[in-house]
């Protein structure tokens, strides 16, 4: 799998929103990532291996899915997301990771997803419009399926 890290996550998808974001002790997040905007659809506990794919280049959210969907992976969820931002804390200090395969369109139409993010001592979880280029630095997380 070229170069990407593989992390060994456990995931709860019973787990609310709410609490994913407790447990990763977030310094700041968007108010919009709400069990409301990203209901749940799995009901299970499971250990995966999480994929961060990097491209080290600018691209679209449509080039990075048709990549990883010839590399037989899909698009981490944001409940995979908060895991790995609770179980490997310090590494969105290092660059972005975002959940490409969970989405949600704002009353302006924009289309957004969670990305994990941070600098210096500060973590967050934000929400980035899917419809420009993602920069370099980002890192997109992913499971096989």
């Amino acid at each position: 799998m070229d170069n990407d890290d593989v992390l060994k996550v456990s995931v709860d998808y019973d787990r609310s929103v709410t609490d994913g974001i407790k447990g990763g002790r977030y310094d700041w997040f968007d108010p919009n990532i709400t069990d409301a905007h990203f209901p749940n659809t799995r009901s299970v506990t499971s250990s995966l291996e999480v994929y961060i794919v990097e491209y080290g280049k600018c691209m679209s959210a449509k080039n990075v899915l048709a990549n990883l969907d010839k590399r037989n992976l899909r698009p981490a969820t944001l409940q995979e997301l908060l895991a790995v931002g609770e179980q490997y804390p310090d590494l969105q200090r290092e660059f972005p990771i975002v959940a490409l395969g969970s989405v949600w369109q704002n009353a302006e139409g924009n289309r957004c997803v969670p990305c994990i993010v941070g600098g210096g001592s500060s973590r967050g979880l934000r929400l980035h419009w899917i419809g420009g280029d993602w920069g370099g630095l980002c890192r997109f997380a992913a499971v096989r399926r």
